[in-house]
């Protein structure tokens, strides 16, 4: 650990302002109530996105057409504090891209804007490409060949348990995990995430479009939620299930 009086001294101006960044974009990000969607495409480069809280140092600018976090030798996530959403059906998406070997992912519930310790429900794309659905009372996984797409997280209560499904989407292909949990959280934090493998090289940048929040889908939402697992079974779909552990 760095002593008190020469921590600072340490730090490189870069890291002092992230720091600095870290300190007073979560004062600046107010609460908000789904339906709730920012399309990244729409900020100028180098403009602040609004209510987005940094919890890990980073900056919060856009890069134009997309939000690019750069992650070395460190985790990063965004996130959005809202209200509204507690024992409601809901879905969680966005859109990714990465240039390295990384892991991204979303989450839903979190109890803080910090998702390392305290992730809530976290659907995660690893760097070997397995596909996690973590934070409720079971655990799924699945094998993937995929390393960018679509990553959907939705929600059902019924009788006071929560199902969630989880999926990872490349054009025709769909990537399915559920998990189901009879204490369901209800942290008022959603977001994105990024972990790099590496901790030597140049930093690994992780893209995504947007990210949207949608409470109380169609009524197909429960239809869709109740026949993921049939639908795993049709190969020009989903998978097919011999990849299922």
């Amino acid at each position: 650990m760095f002593k008190k009086g020469n921590q600072m001294r340490l730090l490189s101006p870069w890291s002092c302002a992230a720091f600095f960044l870290w300190l007073v974009n979560p004062l600046g990000a107010d609460p908000v109530t789904a339906p709730y969607s920012l399309d990244f495409s729409q900020y100028p480069v180098g403009s602040v996105i609004p209510n987005l809280m940094n919890s890990s140092g980073f900056s919060l600018q856009s890069s134009g057409p997309v939000y690019t976090m750069q992650v070395f030798r460190s985790k990063s996530n965004v996130a959005l504090q809202v209200t509204n959403l507690a024992g409601r059906d809901f879905e969680l998406s966005t859109q990714f891209s990465t240039d390295g070997q990384c892991s991204v992912g979303i989450n839903a519930f979190a109890p803080s804007p910090s998702f390392f310790n305290e992730p809530g429900y976290s659907l995660l794309l690893g760097p070997g490409g397995l596909l996690q659905l973590t934070g409720a009372d079971t655990f799924s996984s699945i094998p993937t060949t995929v390393a960018s797409g679509d990553l959907i997280l939705r929600g059902h209560y019924h009788n006071g348990v929560l199902d969630l499904t989880g999926m990872l989407q490349n054009g025709p292909t769909v990537y399915s995990v559920t998990a189901t949990d009879t204490t369901p959280n209800t942290g008022q934090y959603f977001g994105l995430y990024a972990d790099a493998v590496s901790f030597s090289g140049p930093p690994v940048s992780v893209n995504f479009s947007h990210i949207t929040i949608v409470p109380e889908p169609t009524s197909a939402f429960s239809l869709i939620v109740l026949s993921a697992p049939f639908l795993r079974r049709r190969p020009h779909h989903f998978k097919p299930s011999r990849f299922l552990r």
